[in-house]
C-alpha cells in the first residue's frame, strides 16, 4: 500500500518567502495563499 502525507503549512513574516521554505524543505509544493476564516490569531510566546 502507498500512503502519502499531506500537511498544509501556514506562515507569517519572513516564513512567507517561498524561497526560504524551499531551502528548508526542498520537497515542499507551493500551492498558493490561503486565509483561515473564523479563527483568531493568538501568539503565546513564553
Amino acid at each position: 500500500m502507498f500512503f502519502s502525507a499531506r500537511e498544509l503549512y501556514f506562515a507569517y513574516g519572513s516564513n512567507m518567502s517561498s524561497r526560504h521554505v524551499l531551502e528548508r524543505i526542498p520537497s515542499a509544493k507551493i500551492i498558493g495563499q490561503a486565509m483561515l476564516a473564523d479563527y483568531i490569531w493568538c501568539c503565546n510566546k513564553l
